[in-house]
């Protein structure tokens, strides 16, 4: 040893052969001038052939030429990139034995697995290097530790191979590790697997994916019984295992188990709580996700609160609270990472197979309750700050999320958010014709908008959610909506023009067309001296229709036009689509040309409003058009477009189909057909949509107790009272007539409260009533007052004034909200 002095000896004994022995304390370096070591070839190390490899047609041909050596590579290196448990490993493998069976493959095929998601991960470049030196028959001794040297000592073994090498490398996911290795030309081969999205020059990427549902049955089913199991479960078995090989191969083992271990297994599989460990993809994600970084971590943790399918940046920053750009590069680095993969939609994102379920455990474990409705908060507000602005696309990608945002803020107190958010959704969903989804919506704004006493809203989208429950065939909850938005009109204590639509559409739904016209046209005079011609143009089309039910066309026809016009001038494309299709329908008989012309100019209106309900119609009326006339391939052109917008939104054997049906059948082409029925795939044809939600009606009722009380307890107070003074002047003989004139206002204000019960059409005398129902208790009570002040009657004047009080109060604060609000629009 260094330093070290006598009474130490040491000796060497045995032969010399070809060399010098060298004996010293230390030995820093020498260089004997003798010719380095041979390296001596090891045999190929590969890993056992993959067996049950299916529905890897197209990638192996990838692979393929990629090896091939009469074809020259775009890049000397190709990574299979794609998540653990996708196959990546399998096919790489059966790419190298199908390259050596060729012949291509004259030199050898060196294998390394890096283990980047193991314990016992190489870490760094050098070791990285000398394993691979180490199996060209280097000794390690011999090999540098610097890694320059290492790669200088690798490049030129790589030279001095003169058949080309398969260099096969699994697992690796550092950058400056996949460099180090990509060889100097084509002349060889570099093959690697990761389960990030390399981005290294000289390397290409094919992302491998899930297996189709075709080779995922082909995988379950082999070395299984055919009438063990039916088609339909290995479906369900498949899609539970994500596509993924790794998965699959698990749960065709499991399946030839005993009878009840399968039930077991199958049974896990469909709780999502249980089906990562079932299929055994547990370690695999764990591996992953701790090499990410605390923020991507935790961002990736509250992307799994998103309710909906998939999402963008903008709603990731919101649940992460952090910045739009930040939030995108993130996403990118998940997405290199095959935690999420990219939509179709561009600028979408959404969760990679059974990532999603692995994440919410992860956030159930790591994140906190407070954490998440905070997180679920920051997105209900930029929801509903992005929807007023948002593009149709928008609103369609995120109805779902909607949905149960709008649940959450109800839950949470958030109900201005809550209506924000719903508005937009209700509109796009209505005249997509998605009513169980507007239907959901509607509950939860109505539920808003009467915690947050926002009764004229309230009584709104109550009639709006009565039209959709009856354009979706649930009368009963139609009547029921219908119901409780008299009561909230009722409640306000203000006859307004949306009380008249209201009124209106009631009974124009029970027949009552006479009724129907009167209450439309008093609407549409009110919503013209407002200026709301966009609200006056609904109120034209209701009184057309009504109209052209009376049989009076002409004054139909009058309205229609008007409403058209008003409609067309607001932007309101639908209401102008539906105007002109009512006036197509009232045309003379002579008028023929003049209502193709309408329906045609409906049609143009109705494609661009986006109402689907709407341009069904049109479509059909104009294919009867043109059947009659014997244009039989543009009836056609139009019966298809109609077909086509059936059964993109899923509106089987509804009313529309059925007269396309009919059409189809009275004026056939001389071609054949496709039939036109269809079974609905969730119940019958006749059946309701059972998904959609109740109706809002709140038991008990307190708008109907307000009701009541408007209606009834001050008039029977006030009749009791000068019921009372009527006798008591007839005792003392004081001016009675005064208490019987002011029993007789008090009957015509029960007669004006049945009639308002009984929403009848309503005359003018009635419209006096009306004004007395809010207001005459204030003018007989003041005059009662002053009269009896006049008379020395102090207890009569105090009855009178707590009357006038009371009335006040229960009269003029519904009309002074109403006041405010009309000023702040």
């Amino acid at each position: 040893m260094p330093g070290e002095t006598g009474g130490t000896s040491n000796e060497v004994g045995g032969p010399v052969e070809g060399g010098t022995v060298f004996q010293a304390g230390y030995i820093g370096s020498i260089n004997t001038g003798a010719a380095p070591s041979v390296p001596v070839r090891l045999t190929d190390a590969l890993p056992p052939r993959p067996t049950g490899l299916v529905g890897r047609a197209r990638e192996l041909a990838v692979l393929e030429r990629f090896l091939d050596p009469s074809v020259r590579p775009e890049t000397p290196a190709l990574a299979l990139a794609g998540p653990g448990g996708v196959g990546k490993t399998s096919l790489a493998l059966e790419a190298a034995y199908r390259a050596r069976d060729k012949g291509w493959l004259r030199g050898r095929i060196l294998h390394l697995d890096v283990r980047a998601h193991g314990a016992d991960t190489i870490q760094s470049v050098p070791p990285l290097l000398q394993a691979l030196l180490r199996q060209f028959g280097l000794p390690g001794p011999e090999l540098p530790s610097l890694r320059a040297s290492l790669e200088q000592e690798w490049r030129a073994a790589l030279r001095r191979e003169k058949e080309g090498l398969l260099i096969l490398v699994e697992d690796v996911m550092d950058p400056e590790q996949l460099r180090s290795l990509i060889p100097g030309d084509d002349h060889h081969r570099l093959l690697v697997t990761s389960r990030t999205r390399p981005e290294v020059p000289g390397v290409g990427v094919f992302t491998v994916d899930k297996l189709s549902p075709e080779a995922s049955l082909t995988l379950l089913r082999d070395g299984l019984p055919d009438e063990e199991f039916d088609e339909n479960t290995l479906l369900e078995v498949a899609e539970l295992c994500s596509h993924l090989p790794h998965s699959l191969r698990f749960a065709a083992t499991r399946l030839r188990e005993p009878a009840t271990v399968v039930e077991e297994f199958i049974g896990a599989l469909r709780t999502p709580d249980d089906r990562l460990t079932e299929l055994g993809l547990t370690p695999l994600y764990d591996a992953s996700y701790a090499l990410l970084d605390e923020q991507d971590g935790r961002l990736l943790r509250l992307l799994s609160v998103h309710p909906g399918a998939d999402f963008d940046a903008d709603a990731a920053a919101a649940l992460g609270g952090t910045t739009v750009s930040e939030a995108r590069r993130a996403l990118h680095r998940l997405c290199d990472k095959y935690f999420l993969e990219w939509t179709r939609t561009e600028g979408r994102f959404r969760f990679h197979d059974l990532m999603w379920q692995y994440t919410r455990s992860k956030w159930a474990a790591q994140g906190s309750r407070e954490e998440s409705r905070a997180a679920q908060e920051r997105l209900l507000l930029s929801h509903a700050a992005r929807a007023a602005d948002a593009s149709e696309g928008w609103l369609d990608q995120e109805r779902h999320a909607a949905v149960a945002l709008a649940a959450f803020g109800v839950e949470i107190g958030r109900y201005a958010a809550v209506d924000g958010l719903a508005a937009p959704f209700i509109a796009r969903l209505t005249r997509q014709v998605q009513l169980v989804d507007a239907l959901h919506l509607l509950r939860y704004a109505v539920i808003a908008a009467h915690e947050s006493r926002g009764h004229a809203r309230e009584a709104e989208l109550l009639v709006t959610m009565s039209r959709t429950y009856r354009a979706a065939g649930l009368h009963e909850d139609a009547r029921a909506c219908a119901e409780a938005a008299h009561l909230v009109r009722i409640r306000i204590g203000v006859f307004s023009p949306e009380f008249d639509d209201e009124l209106a559409e009631h009974s124009a739904a029970r027949g009552d067309n006479g009724a129907a016209a009167h209450h439309y046209a008093r609407a549409a005079r009110t919503w013209e001296r407002r200026g709301r011609r966009d609200k006056a143009a609904v109120s034209l089309s209701g009184l057309g229709r009504s109209w052209g039910a009376l049989g009076r066309p002409d004054r139909a026809a009058w309205a229609l036009e008007r409403a058209a016009a008003a409609a067309e001038e607001t932007g309101d494309l639908a209401v102008a689509a539906r105007a002109r299709l009512d006036l197509a329908q009232v045309m003379p008989s002579g008028s023929r040309d003049l209502a193709t012309e309408h329906l045609r100019r409906g049609l143009h209106l109705a494609r661009h409003s986006g109402d689907v309900a709407v341009t069904i119609e049109l479509l059909i009326r104009l294919s009867e058009v043109y059947a009659d006339e014997d244009v039989i391939e543009k009836a056609d052109e139009l019966i298809a477009s109609a077909l086509d917008l059936v059964e993109s939104h899923r509106l089987y054997r509804t009313e529309a189909e059925l007269q396309i049906a009919r059409v189809r059948r009275a004026k056939p082409s001389g071609r054949p057909r496709e039939p036109v029925a269809r079974q609905h795939e969730n119940g019958s044809a006749d059946s309701p949509p059972t998904e959609a939600p109740s109706p809002p009606v709140f038991r008990p009722n307190p708008h109907e107790r307000v009701v009541l009380a408007r209606l009834y307890a001050l008039p029977a107070l006030s009749t009791l009272w000068a019921l009372g003074w009527l006798g008591h002047g007839m005792l003392t003989e004081g001016p009675a007539e005064i208490w019987v004139l002011y029993v007789g206002w008090t009957v015509a204000g029960f007669e004006y409260a049945r009639h308002v019960w009984r929403r009848s059409r309503g005359n003018r005398l009635e419209d006096v009533m009306a004004r007395y129902g809010l207001w005459g208790h204030a003018v007989c009570c003041g005059g009662l007052l002053a009269v009896a002040a006049a008379s020395g009657l102090w207890v009569g004047a105090a009855g009178a004034a707590l009357l006038l009080g009371a009335q006040l109060v229960w009269g003029t604060q519904p009309l002074l909200r109403r006041t405010t609000r009309f000023t702040h629009r």
